[in-house]
């Protein structure tokens, strides 16, 4: 079999530089450490930093973090005894998010689990996520429009559970960048990281919507059209459904496989709208 050129191959447009600016996007909140920290461990729960992914080097962390070299040293030592990464030495080294089964453990062991935050933190993302769609689609540029809807519109038939996360989480930041709010970004990226963890957390491996395609299609139609009413109430409805679905999920955690949950049935996107 002849080897494959990685440099003939196409990029997804929903996927673009695996380290770039929703990976590393940040908004001070602590002290410099501590922010470069949460935001490395927040790109890879919500698989924005898949498993597997080489980290860039040191300096270039440093560079599209805003800290120093020091600061990164400290952060990956933090993120590699805590089991979210793992570092080689020597000529090819480097260091690489852990494994999909490494980084659900690391979550397992590092994040206690609380069904009552897990539910107030639901409904706060929603209300964020809700504002985030009416927001992006006042004020998104035309560019933006029609990425956001390429991004939603990507096939993702044999994208495996965490591919199928990371192409959500994509989608709903790259709508929240759209907004033209950092605060609301930020705000919606920490909560889906720590709800993220805590659902892994509840079930014991990471439990995924995957009937949310024709929604996600939905936000964007309405996004592209500027009907800032629709995306709200496509957005606030169907995520109010999907988190009760989580919760049921939850509760019967015992007998799920959590390969790939279905979690919804198909959905009707009209009588959101």
């Amino acid at each position: 079999m002849a080897a494959v050129d990685e440099t003939d191959q196409q990029t997804p447009v929903w996927d673009g530089d695996a380290f770039g600016a929703v990976a590393f996007q940040t908004r001070a909140r602590n002290s410099a450490m501590l922010d470069a920290a949460w935001h490395l461990r927040e790109a890879i729960v919500l698989c924005l930093l898949p498993p597997g992914a080489k980290l860039p080097t040191e300096p270039e962390l440093a560079r599209r973090l805003g800290v120093g070299v020091v600061t990164v040293r400290t952060v990956l030592s933090q993120l590699r005894a805590e089991g979210f990464i793992v570092t080689r030495r020597g000529r090819y080294g480097g260091s690489w998010v852990a494994s999909a089964d490494a980084v659900v453990a690391a979550s397992l062991r590092s994040t206690p689990f609380d069904c009552d935050a897990l539910r107030e933190q639901s409904e706060v993302l929603i209300g964020l996520e809700a504002q985030a769609m009416g927001l992006a689609a006042e004020r998104a540029t035309a560019e933006e429009r029609a990425e956001i809807v390429a991004i939603a519109a990507h096939p993702r038939d044999h994208f495996d559970v965490h591919e199928r996360q990371r192409h959500s989480n994509v989608f709903h930041l790259r709508v929240a960048e759209a907004a033209r709010n950092g605060d609301l970004l930020a705000s919606i990226r920490r909560y889906r990281a720590r709800l993220q963890e805590q659902r892994t957390v509840a079930v014991g491996h990471l439990v995924f919507c995957s009937n949310n395609h024709n929604y996600l299609l939905a936000i964007a139609e309405a996004i592209a059209d500027g009907d800032a009413d629709a995306a709200r109430n496509l957005c606030h409805r169907f995520l109010s459904e999907c988190w009760g679905c989580n919760f049921e999920v939850i509760g019967y955690a015992a007998g799920v496989d959590g390969r790939d949950v279905d979690l919804v049935g198909p959905l009707d996107v009209r009588r959101y709208r």
